[in-house]
């Protein structure tokens, strides 16, 4: 399983909760996207389904089950646009099933601010009468748009972590003190842009060069490289209004420093509005134009 960053109060509590068999039915997650909401749900469900005495070990079959997305009894639930009626039926007619091979089945439910107002209703009627050793964890950013009824009957544990934590963290793991402050301003403290840290930090090295010297990038690395263009375009912006502490590519300031002066706000402006349309077409547009036109648009 993928090391949990943080939440070390979060983890010993449900182990408590565990020991003294004291677990509610329904939790709800809340904090801001990426921060490891869902990695800790699965943690838990390891912890409680564990066949070793010192739960969780990660080795044991239940354990690795459930870190390779192979138990039956596991049912996550996600969806980028809504999570409708026909999704939470799937998931009540799935928990009522006898247990396939682990002890408790977990429901987690991610992005669970998008549940319909159907879904949401017949959820609430699981939630009145739950399954025996079932738990159900909703995850959330935005509890505000989840039923206050179903919000009513949750055990909620909040997730924060402050910027001094996260940026010992990443010191910790050998995130160089330059990076984790950009790190830290561009992605807000969310942990989730680690698994992507290598593929950030490589694509970040052009911004140390030259920008005659840029590659021919695959469509998706491309969007990654106008989209660091554009908070570089955006740091030159704001130190040549004067703004020099609010920059986020602090490390390379001497670079917005020389490429700043030569244009004008305007420009800058402009600059950026070009490459932020050259961004939104990038999916239907050829790729060696797009690249001449980061170019043209960079001078």
């Amino acid at each position: 399983m993928e090391e949990i960053i943080g939440h070390r109060k979060i983890i010993d509590y449900f182990k408590l909760l565990h020991k003294n068999k004291r677990l509610a039915s329904l939790y709800l997650f809340i904090g801001k996207k990426g921060i490891g909401k869902k990695k800790v749900a699965k943690y838990v469900a390891s912890l409680i389904n564990c066949l070793n005495s010192q739960p969780p070990c990660f080795n044991c079959p239940n354990c690795l089950n459930i870190s390779k997305g192979l138990s039956l009894d596991i049912i996550e639930l996600n969806s980028k646009n809504s999570i409708g009626i026909n999704e939470i039926r799937e998931v009540q007619r799935r928990i009522h099933f006898k247990n396939f091979s682990l002890p408790y089945k977990v429901v987690i439910i991610d992005s669970a601010d998008k549940l319909t107002a159907e879904a949401s209703s017949a959820l609430l009627k699981t939630l009145e009468e739950p399954p025996a050793n079932t738990l159900i964890f909703l995850i959330t950013a935005l509890p505000q748009n989840i039923a206050p009824t179903i919000i009513s009957r949750a055990q909620k544990i909040y997730f924060r972590l402050s910027f001094p934590q996260v940026r010992e963290l990443f010191l910790k793991i050998g995130i160089s003190e330059a990076e984790s402050d950009f790190f830290l301003k561009i992605f807000e403290g969310r942990l989730s842009f680690l698994k992507d840290r290598e593929f950030y930090s490589e694509k970040r090295n052009f911004l140390k060069g030259s920008f005659s010297s840029l590659k021919e990038e695959e469509r998706t690395s491309l969007k990654e490289v106008v989209f660091l263009l554009m908070y570089f375009l955006r740091d030159c912006l704001i130190f040549k209004a004067g703004f020099k502490d609010k920059i986020i590519n602090s490390d390379l300031e001497l670079k917005i420093k020389s490429y700043s002066q030569k244009f004008s706000l305007r420009d800058l402006e402009e600059k950026i509005k070009e490459l932020f349309i050259i961004y939104q077409s990038l999916d239907n547009i050829n790729i060696n134009l797009a690249n001449n036109l980061i170019r043209a648009v960079l001078g």
